[in-house]
């Protein structure tokens, strides 16, 4: 497969999982993978693939070197306890410490892609253009979301 064609299958669009709690997020499939991921706030979250360019988003992240399940226990032990492990976490502990926590919902977009280089670029590339489409529909970046 030629790079040109190997880069043109991931899409502008990429498609997000449904809106899952926070505490079910290991079965999402795909969590042994890099991707992008938003963080948000429902009683009851809206049905169908997530949107993380909602209002009830509090944080939009991406990770490439590791998976989503790594990345996602570094927030969650930041947005606990407030230590050291991830920035969004700790921002999330100190904006809401624990009086939201079982609001706390998860949409994904695991990304596997064996062969393909420079999947960090793609995904850094996603999550910045979910950032941007954030805050010109609403103003500003999602809250644990530091510009």
């Amino acid at each position: 497969m030629s790079p040109d064609s190997a880069y043109t299958r991931l899409s502008e669009e990429p498609p997000f999982t449904p809106w899952v709690p926070w505490t079910s997020r290991r079965g999402i499939p795909g969590t042994a993978t890099p991707g992008v991921y938003a963080v948000a706030h429902f009683k009851t979250p809206p049905a169908g693939a997530g949107n993380p360019v909602s209002e009830a988003v509090v944080y939009i992240g991406q990770t490439s070197h590791q998976s989503l399940a790594e990345r996602w226990d570094q927030f969650n032990r930041s947005a606990r306890t407030g230590k050291r492990s991830h920035s969004g976490g700790r921002t999330y502990f100190a904006t809401f410490g624990a009086t939201k926590s079982s609001e706390l919902h998860l949409c994904a977009f695991p990304l596997s892609a064996p062969g393909i280089d420079h999947i960090g670029t793609y995904l850094l590339y996603i999550e910045s253009k979910l950032l941007w489409q954030y805050l010109v529909a609403f103003g500003r970046l999602p809250i644990c979301n530091k510009g």
